[in-house]
């Protein structure tokens, strides 16, 4: 996708360091959105993983898809279960 602007190695770069951001910033939110024994969250993790050697950005696409679901979504279904 950015192969034009970006090297392989530039990429993995920028994924290795918003792993480290993300792991070092995590809140107990981050470990409860992928829930344990749960064969559909270990198939999404095998396959983001699978593509994330091909296209090392994806990394940092998923732990963006992470923290906005932890921060919007999670909120969201928390007030319903309040009310």
């Amino acid at each position: 996708m950015f192969d034009k602007y970006l090297s392989y190695n530039t990429k993995v770069i920028i994924a290795l360091l918003c792993g480290g951001y993300w792991i070092y910033f995590r809140t107990y939110d981050c470990y409860s959105m992928i829930p344990r024994r749960n064969i559909l969250a270990s198939i999404y993790v095998m396959i983001w993983m699978y593509i994330n050697y091909y296209e090392p950005l994806v990394a940092p696409l998923g732990l963006l898809v992470l923290y906005i679901y932890a921060k919007f979504i999670r909120k969201q279904d928390d007030k319903e279960e309040i009310l």
